[in-house]
């Protein structure tokens, strides 16, 4: 098990040119207390099966963190990544990822065709994404969820805002706040709110 924790004004960076973090299968990470900012994802096309399983890896997916262990981040801050697909959190197929009191922020999803889903987070097939407390805002997609992409994984939110996200290409975007692919979402508390599409399911 392996737990990083600083103080607020500590910040890991990718600086515009790679990923920051990434958690290998059967890894136990926690991180405390800092910021993750500025990563990019590879952003060439690469080949994903429809509705399934990430077949390159996730090596499009999740800007600034990718996690295929079980993670928890908390009092954490992500923004300021870019992937074609979960501009700041990728959470691979199968992992398991919990944030407390943590703000995902200012993100993007900028794929097309494919890809372009997750502006915050996405999380894959068999996926677990536990949510407490915490905020996802300002967070863009391409076409569905501006904040959240949970494609047939299990999403569990409790006290968290989802707020101020969006989908951008007109007529065929939606679900500016969360988008709910053939999954489980448990909304116990919290509020989505004030998020835009360019087409339906703003919440």
């Amino acid at each position: 098990n392996i737990t990083l924790e600083g103080p607020r004004t500590f910040v890991l960076s990718g600086g515009g040119k790679g990923r920051v973090l990434e958690v290998k299968a059967g890894a136990k990470v926690t991180v405390k207390g800092i910021a993750l900012e500025n990563g990019k994802a590879v952003t060439a096309p690469v080949k994903v099966a429809a509705l399934g399983a990430l077949e390159d890896g996730g090596k499009h997916c999740g800007g600034v963190l990718l996690n295929a262990g079980e993670m928890t981040l908390e009092d954490v801050e992500v923004r300021g990544g870019v992937a074609l697909d979960g501009g700041g959190i990728c959470n691979i197929d199968g992992a398991k990822l919990t944030l407390k009191n943590t703000v995902v922020r200012n993100n993007t999803a900028n794929g097309l065709d494919s890809f372009g889903e997750g502006g915050g987070i996405f999380s894959s097939v068999g996926s677990v994404l536990t949510l407490e407390g915490g905020i996802i805002k300002d967070n863009g997609a391409s076409y569905e969820g501006g904040g959240i992409f949970n494609n047939q994984g299990t999403l569990t939110m409790t006290g968290t805002v989802i707020e101020g996200n969006t989908t951008t290409v007109p007529n065929v975007s939606g679900g500016g706040g969360v988008f709910n692919l053939n999954g489980s979402f448990t909304l116990v508390s919290g509020s989505i709110r004030n998020n835009t599409v360019g087409y339906y399911g703003g919440g």
